[in-house]
């Protein structure tokens, strides 16, 4: 679903990250995410930092999706995928 097309955005308003280790340089990490499920206008996103799959870190986005036209939140996530915005391991 293009959200340009049907005159919407997506618009982060929050982010926490809490970080036990930090990756150096170079060393490799695998990102988990999965979305909670929908609860009014906002969408929750969260993450899971692994290194050499040992937690070493966590995060929480929220999103609102947003009409460009009215500028008010919308609370019609129906026309997304759900499916799309769960996929695990990026």
């Amino acid at each position: 679903m293009d959200t340009l097309k049907n005159q919407m955005i997506w618009v982060l308003t929050r982010k926490i990250v809490q970080m036990d280790d930090w990756p150096k340089w170079g060393e490799k990490i695998k990102i988990n995410t999965w979305i909670r499920p929908v609860a009014g206008p906002r969408l929750q996103r969260d993450f899971e930092i692994l290194k050499d799959d040992k937690v070493i870190g966590q995060a929480t986005t929220n999103w609102i999706l947003l009409d460009i036209n009215t500028r008010k939140m919308s609370r019609d996530f129906g026309y997304f995928s759900m499916e799309s915005l769960r996929q695990k391991n990026h």
